[in-house]
């Protein structure tokens, strides 16, 4: 997952950043809420009416001395707008954190590799972890990537229903056929 989600002068939304080198050795918990601030600012990027409530809970635990497995839950309560008739339409989002984080230096290890035939091998099994570089991670980003996947794609208000006769458009002829009517013509001309 790329984590990277920000304002558009690079501000991040939900800054949380986790410092590896200053994490105990029995690993480290976090809770996680929104101020104000964060909470309207997820509002203006992910188009939501209101945010209700907001919990993350994380445990991030050492693997090795460089990688981290990072699981937790993510709980909210949000208004998104009806696809239909904008009315506001409550989302619960319920999501499991299960991330596998290494340094950036160490991702090839995980890619895709190609065998003595040139066939490409896949792992199936095998989930390419998330990345981290220096001694930082933004945990915040990665909470907000579960937050989107979370989040009903088309919401649509109880009772509301598409006007199917609005959507019944004029049948248009495929272009492959206009292209033929037109070597038609230009064939009679």
């Amino acid at each position: 997952m790329k984590n990277d989600k920000s304002l558009n002068d690079g501000e991040s939304i939900l800054p949380r950043i986790v410092q590896f080198s200053s994490m105990p050795k029995k690993g480290q918990f976090l809770k996680i809420t929104l101020n104000a601030d964060e909470s309207a600012a997820m509002c203006a990027f992910y188009n939501l009416l209101g945010i209700d409530s907001f919990k993350a809970e994380i445990s991030i635990t050492r693997k090795t001395t460089n990688k981290f497995i990072i699981k937790g839950s993510l709980k909210a309560l949000v208004i998104q707008p009806c696809v239909v008739s904008f009315e506001p339409v409550e989302t619960n989002v319920d999501e499991i954190i299960d991330t596998f984080l290494i340094p950036a230096s160490e991702i090839e290890h995980y890619m895709e590799k190609a065998d003595e035939e040139g066939s490409l091998v896949l792992d199936v099994d095998e989930d390419v972890p998330d990345t981290y570089q220096n001694d930082n991670y933004d945990i915040g980003a990665l909470i907000l990537e579960y937050f989107a996947i979370g989040l009903t794609p088309y919401p649509q208000a109880e009772n509301v229903e598409l006007d199917k006769r609005k959507l019944d458009v004029e049948k248009k002829v495929s272009p492959f056929a206009e292209l033929a009517q037109l070597k038609d013509k230009l064939q009679k001309n």
